[in-house]
């Protein structure tokens, strides 16, 4: 798969703004939510189904889950198109999975295949067994792997390791409907030989749990896991050495949720679920901070354990259904798109008349003119109709020549300031076509 990360490797960029006191502040992120029109057939209303992002095939596929229409397990497959937006049922060959929910699917890229593994049919019986489609031919196959294996189980979660060609799973309800236990276990199924082993793992074990998400951090060698019932913490193992650390609490116990990862600014994204203050929370791998995330359009309906994938190509979250309840599920598709917010920085403040003074914007779109205006009347609302954009200052004008941000987004200013404006407040606000940075209010000197 690393071959598909490579044409994203130049984006990344991560804003850190450093405070008087030396602390690491976070970075905001928008969200932005829209619900994406469907006017193709669609899958039924589910939640607990599985989904992963097929890069050939630029499509996500979509497997089993529970329905809230007819109250059973589901057992069918179905590609939701990403450059159509449309979603159509995949016609399958060879035997196919027992219905299943709460189930783990990985994208296996040196095969293109889909591996599922485990799961349950609305929780009468639990699996352990493993099955492969085939993205090419859409081919189901059982791959009858070793004899020493997991327990049967659901809500587990489990990612794919590329550099082992390999599953790794973690957690778990376990056993069956009349005697069961939750595991804290990581389960590796290596591929080419189809074993499992039972993995030794060293420092601090996680606390035994489901309703867990996990992601795979390639750069780390990291399996990433958040939350589960009962459960705030956020940890990684590393894959070469199985030694389990902390990282950064969320604070408040989140299960039922799905989480994904973006490889490019190496972030884990959560959506939906119980028990978090927010429909979506980004997690920082290279900061180890939770971000501010702001959204700036209408949220999706509150529900547990969506379909959700990472659309690399066009870097987007995509979303289908979930469940309300165990006897209502939505069939919606949604697509979340992020950045981080475009702000304006100055340097130094206050500024100091007859001096010097640098003006920073960060975020903002690569390669763009960019304005810079100011306002000594304060704040207030102008529409600019050659910017199409409202700027928060009451009268603004423009500070020096537009400048072209480059290609981090980012605009630089060095100006003097009149020594004549001694004395006076004044605020600064960063445009480019269609998006305003904060405003900054600070005193001339």
């Amino acid at each position: 798969m690393q071959r598909y990360y490579t044409r994203l490797c130049l984006l990344v960029f991560f804003f850190i703004i450093l405070t008087a006191f030396s602390e690491t502040k976070s970075q905001t992120i928008e969200a932005t939510w829209n619900e994406i029109t469907i006017t193709s057939a669609k899958p039924l209303p589910r939640g607990g189904a599985s989904a992963i992002y097929d890069p050939i095939g630029d499509r996500v596929i979509l497997f089993g889950g529970w329905s809230g229409v007819s109250y059973d397990s589901l057992n069918d497959t179905w590609e939701f198109n990403l450059t159509s937006s449309t979603w159509s049922e995949i016609t399958t060959t060879g035997a196919l999975p027992p219905e299943r929910v709460a189930h783990v699917a990985v994208y296996d890229s040196l095969l293109h295949r889909m591996i599922i593994f485990a799961g349950s049919n609305w929780w009468q019986t639990w699996y352990n067994d493993v099955w492969a489609l085939d993205l090419t031919s859409h081919k189901w196959e059982e791959l009858q792997t070793s004899s020493t294996k997991p327990e049967n189980r659901f809500s587990h979660c489990g990612i794919y390791y590329p550099k082992n060609n390999s599953v790794i799973i973690f957690g778990g309800c376990c056993g069956n409907i009349y005697n069961n236990w939750l595991s804290n276990e990581v389960w590796e199924l290596n591929l080419n030989s189809l074993q499992w082993t039972l993995k030794n793992t060293f420092g601090e074990s996680p606390f035994p749990r489901d309703c867990v998400t996990s992601v795979v951090d390639i750069v780390n060698s990291d399996m990433i896991i958040f939350g589960g019932g009962g459960c705030s913490d956020i940890r990684a193992l590393n894959l070469n050495t199985y030694y389990w650390r902390k990282l950064k609490d969320f604070g408040s116990n989140r299960w039922d949720h799905e989480s994904v990862f973006d490889p490019l600014k190496r972030q884990m994204i959560a959506v939906a679920g119980w028990g978090g203050p927010n429909f979506c929370d980004v997690f920082d791998v290279e900061t180890n901070s939770w971000l501010d995330v702001v959204t700036t359009s209408t949220i999706p309906p509150d529900r547990s354990v969506p379909a959700v994938i990472y659309d690399l190509t066009n870097q987007r979250v995509i979303m289908f259904g979930g469940g309300i309840d165990l006897w209502t599920s939505l069939d919606d598709t949604w697509e979340l798109s992020l950045r981080s917010k475009f702000t304006l920085s100055i340097e130094p403040e206050p500024l100091i008349a007859g001096q010097y003074a640098t003006f920073t914007t960060a975020n903002g779109e690569d390669y763009t003119n960019t304005y810079l205006t100011y306002s000594l009347n304060g704040l207030g609302s102008y529409y600019s109709s050659f910017l199409n954009v409202v700027l928060d200052l009451s009268n603004p004008k423009l500070a020096g020549v537009p400048e072209i941000s480059d290609y981090r987004g980012e605009a630089n200013w060095v100006l003097m300031v009149p020594p004549s404006v001694s004395g006076f407040n004044i605020w600064f606000q960063a445009v480019q076509y269609g998006m305003a940075t904060n405003v900054v209010a600070t005193f001339i000197q």
